[in-house]
């Protein structure tokens, strides 16, 4: 339970993280009975309340306002700590860290995990994130409810249910209690979210598409191409970073566990290191440049191991962000040799190959396959009709030009409310896995977030002979290309 010496350091954090409403709150009472107070009742809650919340006098919950919230609670109504788990991964996958969510038992029959953000975000976004997770763990709302985007009272945590009269105590994924004497120095390394993970968790890993069979249309498929704007956020920055937080250590409390467990990817991903080796080298790298209030924490280095296996059995990955994006004579060559019978065909159809391109070589794996949602195709300027847009990507499936490796893998419970989502598409893309790599002059794509005009066409105009080019544009059309700043000489 929480300790009277503690009390006023964890009010502290409730309300910062948990209260936004003060006019309607719940008070639970024995059995199933509770209260909800309003304002113009005369009551509001007050410290006071939570105090007694710690003592058991008292249970109490919140209420979020009407439309928006800055917390997400997944109820886990069950034992199941699989399912704790899974869903503690799934969160972590999706780019919440640890220090921004906190695991709680709820003193009955499950668990809660609470998501903090830093600002407050609309329900709707909340849900469809709350979708996204379901699907990705394969669990149904009846096994993981969702509060802080509805209408519904959350009980807040370190306090004593109000049937069983268990203590609803703090714990990591794995259940396992955090010791009382432990409690105020664990919510201090909690952290609010930048909620534009939840949408980027949405957009990247589902598309909520009808596979309308709409005929491809005769305009073009885009006048500029746009680039997105992740493609100017390469590694580069990252592991120059991460090399002067090797050799500098921490010296602070804060995101500690999420820095250990992002060494541990980058040890994995760009040293090539095993496991063992990874624990090794950061069990001496904490224990010589760490130093001040990030080692104040006993219990702190018997984590390492536990960070690093979690880092390596999850997957967690270092190259989150784009490389650099190069074209070859080869390549441009592939994007025209596209030949429907129709120009505008042609045209719309190699500009969507060509988006397709910049985008694996964006974030394509090692052996070239890669994850792109409709809408990111449409912010490259693709066609917002999402039936067009599928009846084009199936028509470079027929030209063998791209190979679909998942796409409207069906969520089972699609249809029902909040269930709309499907699985990622996936691609890959043949011909270019087949084409030799040429040395000499190459293509670099502008990574920059306005738009690119013509780039698919400067890149054709740069790689290849005039005489070649030619065929492909002409006369005026050749001249009124406009000169990009990455490559100079490209018009």
């Amino acid at each position: 339970m929480v300790r009277s010496s503690d009390r006023r350091k964890v009010l502290k954090f409730l309300n910062a993280r948990y209260i936004t409403l003060r006019c309607k709150f719940v008070e639970y009472s024995h059995g199933n009975a509770y209260t909800v107070y309003k304002q113009n009742r005369g009551r509001s809650l007050c410290d006071s309340d939570i105090i007694e919340h710690f003592k058991g006098s008292k249970c109490i919950g919140v209420h979020f306002p009407k439309n928006i919230s800055n917390l997400i609670g997944f109820d886990i109504d069950s034992l199941d700590i699989e399912l704790v788990k899974r869903l503690y991964d799934a969160l972590f996958r999706y780019g919440v860290a640890q220090n921004n969510m906190l695991v709680s038992f709820s003193g009955g029959k499950g668990y809660h995990i609470d998501v903090f953000l830093n600002r407050m975000v609309e329900k709707t976004a909340v849900r469809d994130f709350y979708a996204a997770l379901l699907k990705e763990i394969d669990a149904t709302p009846q096994q993981v409810d969702l509060y802080g985007a509805n209408g519904k009272g959350y009980k807040i945590p370190l306090g004593f249910h109000y049937k069983t009269g268990a203590f609803c105590y703090l714990c990591d994924e794995n259940g396992s209690q955090i010791p009382d004497n432990q409690i105020v120095s664990f919510l201090q390394e909690i952290e609010p979210l930048d909620p534009k993970v939840l949408a980027d968790a949405v957009d990247i890993h589902f598309a909520d598409i009808d596979d309308a069979a709409v005929i491809v249309g005769g305009e073009e498929l885009i006048s500029d191409i746009n680039m997105l704007d992740t493609y100017g956020s390469t590694n580069a920055g990252a592991i120059e970073r991460m090399q002067n937080l090797l050799k500098d250590g921490v010296h602070e409390k804060g995101n500690r566990h999420f820095i250990v467990t992002h060494v541990a990817a980058y040890l994995k991903d760009e040293k090539k290191m095993c496991l063992g080796d990874a624990i090794d080298f950061i069990t001496g790298w904490v224990k010589t440049t760490w130093g001040g209030d990030a080692l104040s924490d006993r219990e702190f280095p018997r984590d390492i191991e536990k960070m690093c296996r979690y880092a390596y059995r999850v997957d967690f990955k270092f190259h989150v962000r784009a490389k650099p994006i190069h074209i070859s004579a080869p390549d441009i060559r592939e994007i025209f040799s596209i030949e429907t019978g129709n120009r505008l065909q042609n045209e719309a159809l190699r500009r969507l190959y060509y988006c397709f391109l910049v985008h694996s070589r964006a974030y394509g794996d090692a052996v070239g396959v890669f994850y792109m949602s409709y809408s990111q195709i449409a912010a490259m300027g693709g066609t917002k009709d999402s039936g067009l847009l599928v009846r084009q990507i199936n028509r470079l499936v027929e030209l063998s030009k791209v190979n679909i490796v998942s796409r409207n893998s069906r969520n089972t419970n699609a249809g029902q409310k909040g269930q709309k989502f499907n699985r990622p598409n996936e691609y890959s893309l043949p011909q270019f896995q087949c084409l030799a790599t040429e040395s000499g002059v190459r293509f670099t794509v502008c990574q920059k977030s306005d738009k690119c005009k013509d780039c698919c066409l400067i890149a054709l105009c740069k790689l290849v002979p005039d005489s070649e080019r030619r065929k492909m544009v002409k006369g005026k059309r050749f001249k009124d290309l406009p000169t990009c700043e990455i490559n100079s000489k490209a018009a």
